[in-house]
Order: C-alpha cells, then sequence, then structure tokens
C-alpha cells in the first residue's frame, strides 16, 4: 500500500494530494533528473511541483538537493514523522 492509503493522517500533518504524490515519486524515484521529468511523471504542472515540493521541505520530509542542480532527496518517512509529532505533541503539552 502506498502513501495514498493513508491521506487522512498525512492531511493531518499539512500535507495535500499534490505532495504525497510528489513525496511518494521521490520514494519510489529518487533520481527524477529535474522537477519537469518529475511533473510529466506525475501529470501535473511544474508550478504545482515546485509548491509541493517547498511544502516537504517546509515540513521536513525532505532534505536540499546536493549540487546545484536536482530535486531534494526524500527523507525517510520514519524519520520525517518525528518532527511533526514531536511539535504536536509539544503543543498539546502547553495547553
Amino acid at each position: 500500500m502506498g502513501l495514498n492509503g493513508w491521506d487522512t493522517q498525512w492531511q493531518a500533518l499539512g500535507l495535500g494530494p499534490d505532495e504525497l504524490r510528489v513525496y511518494e515519486a521521490l520514494l519510489d524515484v529518487p533520481a527524477h533528473p529535474s522537477r519537469t521529468a518529475l511533473a510529466q511523471s506525475l501529470g501535473l504542472t511544474e508550478r504545482r511541483v515546485a509548491k509541493a515540493l517547498g511544502h516537504l521541505a517546509g515540513h521536513g520530509f525532505t532534505q536540499p538537493a546536493r549540487g546545484t542542480a536536482g530535486l531534494p532527496a526524500a527523507v525517510a518517512p520514519s524519520t520525517a514523522l518525528r518532527s511533526p509529532i514531536h511539535l504536536r505533541q509539544a503543543e498539546l503539552l502547553d495547553r
């Protein structure tokens, strides 16, 4: 089962359908040559992919690309989920 089977949980972390598709693509095929190629493989516009990549980076689901070109690398889901979970726990404790 891909990440799409967990839509509700991922959306609770602030990830929408585009972010999920881009993240899953980065996990499955990490060596996309460009944003253009990634966008074409997903049937999304480059603008939507760029927005999703920015959102994923902001939530800790990707690491910056090595060098000046290329796409960011996906962070393993178990690692990426730790930060939002810890932040959420801290918010609940503050209340």
